[in-house]
C-alpha cells in the first residue's frame, strides 16, 4: 500500500491511497482529503487500520517528521 501527497506548507493537502496485491495490481484505491500533509511516504495496512509516515514543512526550510494511524471505516 501507498500514500502519496505533494503540496506546500500551510496548506492541508489530501492524500491517495493505494493498495495493490503481491503482483503489484491495484486493489482499492482511497481518498483522503485534508490531512494536513506535505509528502506521504509510507503507508501500511494492519488490521483495520492505515498507518502512514511522511514530512510537513512547518516553515521554509524547516520539516518535521508524521506519523497518522486512522481506522479504515473513516475513509
Amino acid at each position: 500500500m501507498t500514500g502519496r501527497s505533494n503540496g506546500n506548507a500551510g496548506f492541508g493537502e489530501d492524500l491517495l491511497y493505494i493498495i495493490a496485491d503481491t503482483d503489484g495490481n491495484e486493489l482499492h484505491r482511497i481518498f483522503k482529503g485534508s490531512t494536513g500533509t506535505d509528502i506521504g511516504y509510507k503507508s501500511i495496512v494492519s488490521g483495520n487500520f492505515i498507518f502512514t509516515v511522511g514530512k510537513k514543512e512547518i516553515t521554509t526550510g524547516n520539516t518535521d517528521g508524521w506519523i497518522i494511524c486512522q481506522p479504515i471505516s473513516v475513509y
